[in-house]
């Protein structure tokens, strides 16, 4: 049985469990500081009209090598809680595609350990 959670943040992505509730994470734990990451890489500013200034620039269109320096500047003003490292390489069947992989880790306030995740967008 899981263990129960203290203060819970929807998932990401967003889903429903068995219970047809929402699923959530912990807050603060590397699950959470992860989907958090994801989102602020994944919407455009401008984006969402309550917080115009929220996300990243729109790379889609960009030419490889990708500019992660600015990519992880960006993501760092919006989540603070997670450490980043990425690195990028051509796609195994479409050299035009750019594969980013980040590796996330997060230190916790109450232990003297790295809690780390790898994540390929």
């Amino acid at each position: 049985m899981p263990e129960p959670i203290d203060i819970p943040h929807f998932s990401f992505p967003f889903t429903f469990g068995t219970s047809r509730h929402a699923n959530v994470v912990e807050q603060d734990t590397i699950d959470d500081v992860v989907g958090c990451i994801s989102v602020a890489l994944l919407t455009e500013i401008g984006f969402r009209p309550e917080v115009p200034t929220f996300g990243t620039t729109n790379r889609v269109f960009d030419m490889q090598p990708l500019d992660l320096v600015a990519m992880l500047s960006e993501v760092e003003e919006w989540e603070s809680r997670g450490e980043m490292i990425m690195t990028q390489s051509p796609d195994e069947r479409d050299n035009l595609i750019a594969r980013i992989t980040a590796l996330v880790s997060l230190r916790r306030a109450d232990q003297d350990t790295v809690i780390s995740e790898e994540s390929n967008a």
